[in-house]
């Protein structure tokens, strides 16, 4: 039985060929695996800390796409849909919890889509800096969590779209879905 290979990241880059080709290059350091499920090699990279709430890449991802990993938040649980709660968080999940805060903080949310921005023009933000006093998203469980953890995780969903979907509109489809719902 293979451990799981615990690994703390940060990606120094900024620009989007830059962070993939950083973000590749960790994963060619992977050891290889002996077979599958329990001998297959399996990382977590913890990439960020949202207040508290790791945000960390599994591999390999379930759909075994090569270089693709999953988005989890360690300890965060996302229910949008009414479906079976999960630690990574889908598209649909992120645009849904967007929404409803936009709702509850319209005044304010003009800080929100301009760091979405800032995150998908691949600027350094220091999330947990600038949102500290930003109010409190409400999850699934009417509990209230740090809004870094969305922003964090719109973060490292457009990498992951960059790595798995470069070849045709990487991270440019989420954020026109985005877009289109009016949070970017």
């Amino acid at each position: 039985m293979m451990n799981v290979n615990i690994v703390e990241l940060n990606l120094y880059s900024t620009s989007r060929e830059a962070i993939r080709r950083e973000l590749v290059e960790v994963f060619l350091r992977e050891l290889p695996g002996n077979g599958n499920q329990e001998q297959a090699s399996k990382y977590c990279y913890i990439v960020e800390n949202a207040d508290g709430y790791n945000i960390i890449l599994k591999r390999p991802a379930p759909l075994n796409k090569g270089f693709d990993f999953v988005v989890n938040v360690e300890n965060f649980y996302f229910n949008e849909n009414n479906t079976r709660r999960h630690s990574a968080p889908s598209h649909d999940d992120i645009l849904s919890l967007l929404m409803k805060y936009k709702c509850m903080y319209e005044e304010n949310y003009f800080k929100i889509r301009d760091i979405i921005i800032q995150i998908y023009n691949c600027e350094n933000v220091v999330l947990n800096q600038n949102t500290q006093n930003f109010p409190k998203f409400v999850n699934f469980d009417n509990q209230e969590y740090p809004i870094s953890i969305l922003l964090y995780c719109i973060k490292w969903l457009f990498i992951e779209q960059d790595i798995t979907y470069w070849n045709y509109s990487g991270r440019r489809k989420f954020f026109e879905a985005l877009c289109e719902c009016g949070l970017a």
